[in-house]
């Protein structure tokens, strides 16, 4: 310092003393001065100060480093990042001199707890445990950040426009699913449709096309194993050759239970070598159907960051959205109902539909009846009632819930209620029971990208919120015609779920995001 001498602010955080998380270094000389033996920190004023026991010198040289996760405003600036500094390219280290050595030591001082003393001379160091993870000389990096750096600012192999490619493609994929479905006229079991859809999408594609080695999910001819049922007792039925989801491959095992395919964890497992576990309740005289695929290449599908062990995988399922604005029906039935049985997991519409048991019949006259999605009881008489069948014109449909498609990445698609739905949880299973990529929150955790009430993250709502607008905004346009979204012309005085809570806080104190 030329003038200054003692009493160095912290000023490259707003309001720095109220930061619970400072974490401060000093060095003086290139020295590492210790926090009570040198130095204090004074929080008393807008910004926490650095004031040393002892004045400096004049000419001397201070350098205060700092780490929080709160912002940082224009004061300061950021170190070079050490795996880019240091052993950037994550090479074995083979040699090295004494020298470095005593280097490396010396990187360890600043971030280790509890150290006293000084280097060269007498410390605690070797009363501290294990030391190594603090080096900064010799570094070897869990994640190199070389490739990924490349990556992301490379305008040829960029991951950003890769991840956007990937998206686009996905949905094209889905619509024309969807429109093909539509468009074949074909009337038979889901299974042979859907390999005929897939069949008829990628009929003109080549191998040197984007997505052929995808893994995305089975299709095509298989060899087919089929079981009857002759004892419900019976879990295990073999399999030609060893399989399982834990290994990568180009194979891959459906399973279906009188034609409807079960789903992987839930319904089966491969926890016993040669052999699949069967525990979908299945009784006597079920017809058993594996199909074992010899390879997925050709699915010219793109890879969901589901299927890549980034993203957490959900049950395809049908399920039924009920906290979606409706009025609730003053009459007690009939209705009709389309959604998943929760009890048997069979699909379709179901009627007449009653929301009292009275209504329906009392005592054995009527029975309970509960479906997926739905936070609600409902009665159907036992005699001339329709269950998972087709639609009938001539009964209201309940107002209350929206039945939705979930699919193996937690998407929702609104279920169409005819064919195609049958149609996207076949496609969804498969994809699902093909996911051999495992998600791991110690790899990556995307509750740390996506704060909550009960949570904390790295980022601000603003700060994520602003990385989504430009997908939200393009969505808007594409499904909603451009509609101005911040438009409340739904409220309604007596209903609080349309009201605004924005300049609210919640119990915890937090505020609302509206």
């Amino acid at each position: 310092t030329d003038i200054q001498v003692n009493n160095f602010e912290i000023d490259v955080y707003n309001k720095s003393s109220s930061v619970t998380d400072l974490k401060v270094v000093v060095f003086v000389n290139n020295k590492l001065k210790l926090v009570t033996t040198d130095y204090t920190i004074d929080k008393t004023t807008s910004n926490a100060v650095v004031v040393f026991n002892i004045d400096l010198k004049v000419n001397d040289v201070i350098k205060i480093k700092t780490d929080s996760k709160t912002i940082k405003n224009s004061n300061g600036y950021y170190e070079f990042p050490y795996n880019l500094e240091r052993n950037p390219l994550n090479d074995d280290v083979n040699q090295f001199t004494l020298g470095e050595v005593i280097d490396h030591v010396d990187s360890m001082l600043e971030d280790i707890p509890g150290y006293s003393g000084s280097y060269l001379g007498s410390s605690n160091l070797r009363d501290l445990g294990d030391l190594d993870r603090y080096g900064k000389r010799f570094v070897k990096h869990s994640g190199p950040i070389n490739l990924p750096l490349y990556h992301a600012t490379n305008k040829t192999y960029n991951i950003v426009k890769a991840l956007k490619y990937s998206k686009r493609e996905y949905s094209r994929f889905k619509k024309t699913f969807l429109d093909t479905a539509a468009s074949l006229g074909y009337d038979g079991p889901v299974k042979t449709h859907v390999d005929l859809i897939l069949k008829t999408v990628n009929s003109d594609k080549l191998k040197s096309q984007p997505f052929y080695f995808s893994d995305m999910l089975a299709s095509g001819s298989s060899n087919k194993i089929e079981y009857k049922v002759l004892d419900s007792r019976v879990k295990d039925y073999p399999i030609t050759t060893d399989y399982n989801l834990l290994t990568l491959s180009s194979k891959s095992i459906t399973v279906y239970l009188n034609g409807i395919q079960l789903t992987n964890i839930k319904d089966y497992n491969f926890n016993v070598p040669g052999y699949i576990s069967i525990n979908a309740g299945q009784v006597e005289n079920d017809k058993i159907e594996i199909h074992e695929y010899a390879t997925t290449d050709g699915s010219f599908i793109a890879p969901t960051p589901t299927k890549l062990g980034l993203f957490p995988k959900y049950y395809p399922e049908l399920t039924i959205d009920d906290t979606v604005l409706a009025e609730e029906p003053v009459s007690t039935g009939p209705f009709k109902l389309y959604g998943e049985d929760s009890a048997t997991g069979t699909r379709g519409w179901f009627y007449p539909v009653y929301t009292t048991k009275s209504a329906a019949g009392t005592g054995a006259a009527s029975k309970s009846y509960t479906f997926t999605g739905m936070n609600k009881l409902f009665y159907i008489p036992t005699t001339d009632a329709t269950l998972a069948g087709n639609d009938n014109i001539e009964v209201t449909e309940y107002p209350v819930g929206v039945a939705f498609i979930k699919g193996h990445d937690g998407s929702y698609i609104k279920a169409y209620k005819d064919f195609r739905d049958e149609l996207l949880l076949e496609l969804e299973k498969r994809i699902f029971n093909n996911i051999k990529a495992k998600y791991s929150t110690d790899r990556l955790d995307v509750n740390t990208f996506i704060g909550g009430e009960f949570r904390t993250n790295e980022f601000t709502k603003v700060e994520v919120d602003n990385t989504l607008l430009g997908d939200f905004a393009k969505w808007l346009q594409e499904n909603l015609n451009n509609q101005t979204y911040t438009n409340n012309n739904f409220y309604n005085r007596n209903n609080n779920w349309t009201f605004n809570y924005s300049d609210t806080t919640s119990p915890d104190g937090n505020e609302n995001a509206g």
